[in-house]
């Protein structure tokens, strides 16, 4: 009976023990170590948590700063490879006003030959990388009226910029005559009559006479060439020093189709 009991008893503790094993309670040594288990996890947890927070932020910050970079970037390259040629513009429409002529050379020149002609001021001449740059004056051909009979007088004016004119007298067929005794080819047949009804007047060896109306600049291409029709010599390229020492009035100017000079020739004795 005594061993029943005690077998009873026995039994009863060991099924006790076993059933409440997972709600025990830890000793010492489990519970600091759990302790430090949730200590772990809990850092962890707040700092994925602060990591999500702060990296959508930066990557704002990154990708705003890329693209500043990028449009610094390319703005840079821009201002590096713009090689536009220094023309002025509104000399350039003061060319393309007035238009072209023929070109007299035959020579072979590139580019069109301007109406007007152009006195260089040298002393203001710029190196500006593949061109020049200087001020000049820009000529255009003296008219008088078409419908003149001998004995009469007009007015002509030889200087727009400075006001200056001249009484003419149609003197004898085909010239008219300045109170200087200045004589001046009259040919209301030329073709600027037919075309504008003007007369064109010339002097000398039918050299035309042009009078200043504009202050302006040119872009003189460092390919360009410059020259005298009547000399037999190959026209030269153009140098500072050509320019500078040359004559610094051309009645053949000749522009490409960007407004940038690239032949400088004389047309004349």
């Amino acid at each position: 009976m005594k061993k029943s009991i005690v077998c009873l008893i026995t039994m009863a503790m060991f099924l006790g023990g076993c059933g409440s094993s997972s709600s025990a309670p830890a000793g010492p040594a489990e519970s600091s170590q759990a302790a430090q288990e949730s200590q772990v996890q809990e850092s962890s947890t707040s700092s994925l948590q602060d990591v999500s927070e702060v990296m959508p932020e930066t990557s704002s910050e990154s990708k705003a700063e890329s693209g500043a970079d990028a449009e610094s970037t390319a703005a840079g390259s821009t201002s590096e490879v713009s090689d536009t040629a220094p023309v002025d513009a509104d000399s350039w429409k003061i060319v393309q006003q007035y238009g072209y002529q023929e070109d007299r050379s035959d020579r072979g020149m590139t580019g069109e030959m301007s109406l007007l002609s152009y006195l260089l001021k040298t002393d203001t001449l710029q190196d500006a990388g593949e061109y020049f740059t200087v001020d000049a004056t820009f000529l255009k051909p003296v008219t008088v009226t078409a419908d003149l009979k001998i004995g009469d007088t007009v007015t002509a004016t030889f200087n727009e910029l400075t006001g200056e004119t001249e009484e003419l007298t149609y003197e004898r067929e085909g010239i008219l005559t300045g109170k200087d005794g200045a004589e001046y080819y009259y040919y209301p047949d030329n073709e600027n009559y037919k075309e504008n009804g003007e007369v064109i007047l010339y002097q000398d060896s039918d050299d035309r006479v042009d009078a200043p109306f504009y202050e302006g600049k040119l872009c003189i291409s460092k390919d360009a060439v410059t020259g005298v029709v009547l000399d037999p010599s190959p026209y030269e390229t153009v140098t500072k020093e050509n320019i500078m020492e040359g004559s610094n009035w051309f009645n053949g100017v000749f522009f490409d189709e960007d407004g940038v000079v690239m032949g400088l020739v004389f047309y004349g004795d």
